[in-house]
């Protein structure tokens, strides 16, 4: 829960303030449904990658996506998240599906989609926001 809570504050836009509640519930949803991947040094976690299977909205065929992806910023030039990633093609393997992972937070965005596709994945879209106007 913490480390989730550290990703939400990470964010180059404002996002909501936390409700300790919410974010157990989506940890748990996430376990339920889906599955969880922590990287962990020596008891502490450094690192959570929390999938779920989702159906497409305009067809059967399923897919494996995630909820939330986040690394301590001093585990980031350690290869965590590239394991991290890994273990989640795995699930997604297992289970004859295809994989995306998205970036919805955070700093850097540019540097994430650039390492995602030196690592061998396809780009395939972007996030944006707009704050409402203040009259």
């Amino acid at each position: 829960m913490r480390l989730l809570e550290e990703a939400v504050q990470e964010n180059e836009v404002a996002y909501p303030p936390i409700n300790q509640l919410k974010i157990i519930q989506w940890i748990t949803d996430t376990k339920t449904n889906g599955e969880i991947i922590v990287a962990d040094l020596s008891g502490r976690i450094v690192g959570v990658l929390g999938l779920v299977v989702q159906e497409w909205k305009w067809s059967d065929d399923k897919f494996v996506t995630n909820e939330f992806f986040f690394v301590m910023p001093q585990f980031r030039k350690h290869g965590t998240a590239d394991s991290m990633l890994e273990a989640g093609s795995q699930f997604a393997n297992k289970a004859g599906l295809r994989t995306i992972i998205s970036f919805t937070g955070g700093r850097k965005a540019s540097l994430k989609d650039r390492m995602m596709q030196m690592k061998g994945w396809i780009y395939c879209g972007g996030m944006f926001t707009k704050l409402p106007k203040s009259e």
